[in-house]
Order: structure tokens, then C-alpha cells, then sequence
């Protein structure tokens, strides 16, 4: 091979080589860098004084691309259009890694079947996040559910639990969400989890019978992060019936974002939540009542005493 015909040939592998690079910039790292432009009707932005949001039911996102994900996003913004001060754009860094035509992780597969063929059965287990962008922050009570390291391999009481079980509304799968409650002057936000409704109806299909003290968590919080509510710090003094082994003394970024996952053993993989933060998981509840104050800020804050921009408070009864 001639002098000249490398020089073109190693100016091709080059040039191949600097637009692969361009392309995972632009898949992965310009998301990143995107500016979050949305914001909260909050404080002296406020328009209402208080407000009540009904949570919105799951759905079956399945073979959604990332666009129709997008629309229900907006729809469910502008439901409530008093609580959002600028246009409302989804944050690239928690939606943009979203694929295509794939399924999610469904209700009843992530919580009972688990990976395999039937990890995307019943409505998506995401759903309830993105259909319901107010709850910024929500408790995943993943020690009430196969995926806690005590109960893996004996959760469910399989000769009670039936395909027609699994298909009613009503199935405990999770502790939901309720009376989520806004007062967007005062910066403030709560929500409820019935826990102690949650244990009774559980209770009847597991192999054993679960306890207040079984109860960790873990927060979820893209919500949050879309709306531009960045750092996230848990006052423990302050809250009640609620600990965790080690305490963080600063506020946490918050990096919550939606994938592609292959996870759920599916072939081509699923969408999915990447929530790993030690910081906020697992939490531990010790007694009911319990209260979880959470504090969240748009930019980091100098120090956990800084006024956060909203105080969140997660009621668990």
C-alpha cells in the first residue's frame, strides 16, 4: 500500500472515529449540559393559595415512543397549570434516554413476577410518576416487596395469589399514594401513604405477616428534577418515627432519570428508572404515625440550614 493510500485510509478511521464520538455526545452528554428552564409557581411566584391534586392512575405505557411519553407529560402539567410559572419543556436529563417502542416494567412484574417474560405485566410501574409530575417526591417502600434482601424467595404466598388476583385494581402491590396537597405560597408540599391500610390487605397474600418495622423506603424524586428542584436533604430532627442508618449532613444532588434497561430480562431490554442515590434509600420506618421532612432546592445550598425553596413532607399513617 502506497504512502498515500494510508494517509486517506487512517484520515477515514479518523474521521469515523471523531463522528462516533460527536454521536455519544449528543445521545449522552448534551442531555446533561441541557439547561432545566422549567419553573414552580411558588413563593412570591404563587397564584393560589392552596391546592389539591388528585393522584392520576397508572396506565400501560408500553411500545410508546419517547414523543407520545412527552405528551402525556405536558397533559398532566397543564392539568394543574396554576402550580407551573414558565412553559413547561421535559427535562432532557431525566426523559431523553426514554427508548423507543419498548416496554416498561410493569405493576405487576416488578413486584411479583420480577425479570423474565413477564416483567412488563399490568400497567407500567412508571406511570405513576410521570402521569403525576406534582408528586415531586415519592416513598418506595421497597422492604414490602420482593426486592428486599429479608423476604427474596418467600414474599408472596403463591397458592393464594391467581392470574385473576393480580389483574384487580385493588392487589397491594405498593403502598399508593394519597391527598397530595399543595400551598404554593408557603413553598410547601404533603402527601400520605396509609400504611397501616397497606399491611392489612397485604397481609392476607404473603407467605408472612409484615410489620410497621419491615417498612424501608427508598425516595424517588425525577419529579422533582424536572421541575428544577435539584438538591434534596432530609431532616431527621425534624421528622418523626423515621430513620436511617447513616445520615447525610448535605443536601444531594438529585440525578433520577428514565432509561433503557436490561433489567428486565426482556430481549431488546425496557424502559426503566435508574434511582440509585444511598442518600436517600433505605430509610427506615419505626412507629406510626411518622412524618418525613424533606427540604429541596433548585441550586446547591451552602448548608442544610439554608431555607430550602420547597419543604416536602411525606405523611405516613
Amino acid at each position: 500500500m502506497s504512502y498515500q493510500k494510508r494517509i486517506i485510509r487512517w484520515a477515514a478511521i479518523f474521521i469515523v472515529l471523531i463522528l462516533a464520538y460527536l454521536l455519544v455526545v449528543a445521545r449522552y452528554i448534551n442531555p446533561i449540559l441541557a439547561e432545566n428552564t422549567n419553573s414552580l409557581a411558588i413563593g412570591q411566584r404563587s397564584i393560589v393559595e392552596s391546592l389539591t391534586v388528585p393522584i392520576a392512575d397508572s396506565i400501560d405505557l408500553d411500545n410508546m415512543t419517547r414523543d407520545e411519553i412527552y405528551a402525556l407529560r405536558q397533559e398532566a402539567i397543564m392539568e394543574y397549570p396554576w402550580l407551573i410559572y414558565t412553559n413547561y419543556e421535559p427535562f432532557k436529563a431525566v426523559f431523553s434516554n426514554i427508548s423507543d417502542d419498548l416496554p416498561w416494567w410493569g405493576t405487576a412484574g416488578w413486584y411479583y413476577y420480577g425479570s423474565g417474560d413477564m416483567s412488563a405485566d399490568g400497567p407500567s410501574k412508571e406511570a405513576l410518576q410521570i402521569l403525576n409530575p406534582y408528586l415531586l417526591v415519592s416513598a418506595d417502600f421497597s422492604g414490602l416487596s420482593i426486592h428486599s434482601k429479608a423476604t427474596a424467595g418467600s414474599f408472596w404466598n403463591e397458592s393464594l395469589v391467581t392470574s385473576a388476583a393480580l389483574e384487580k385494581d385493588n392487589f397491594p402491590f405498593y403502598v399508593s399514594p394519597e391527598n397530595l396537597r399543595w400551598w404554593p405560597e408557603r413553598s410547601r408540599v404533603e402527601v400520605t401513604y396509609d400504611l397501616s391500610e397497606y399491611l392489612s390487605a397485604l397481609n392476607h397474600w404473603t407467605a408472612r405477616s409484615f410489620r410497621v418495622g419491615d417498612a424501608s423506603f427508598d425516595l424517588i424524586a425525577y419529579n422533582a428534577r424536572d421541575l428544577n428542584m435539584n438538591y434534596i436533604w432530609v431532616d431527621y430532627t425534624q421528622s418523626l418515627n423515621v430513620t436511617k442508618d447513616i445520615l447525610p449532613t448535605e443536601a444531594s444532588g438529585i440525578s433520577h432519570n428514565l432509561r433503557h434497561s436490561d433489567d428486565c430480562g426482556l430481549a431488546g431490554g425496557c424502559n426503566s428508572v435508574d434511582a440509585v442515590t444511598p442518600e436517600i434509600q433505605g430509610l427506615q420506618v419505626k412507629n406510626l404515625p411518622a412524618k418525613l421532612i424533606i427540604y429541596l432546592w433548585n441550586d446547591r445550598p451552602s448548608s442544610t440550614t439554608d431555607t430550602p425553596d420547597i419543604t416536602y413532607v411525606i405523611n405516613i399513617k
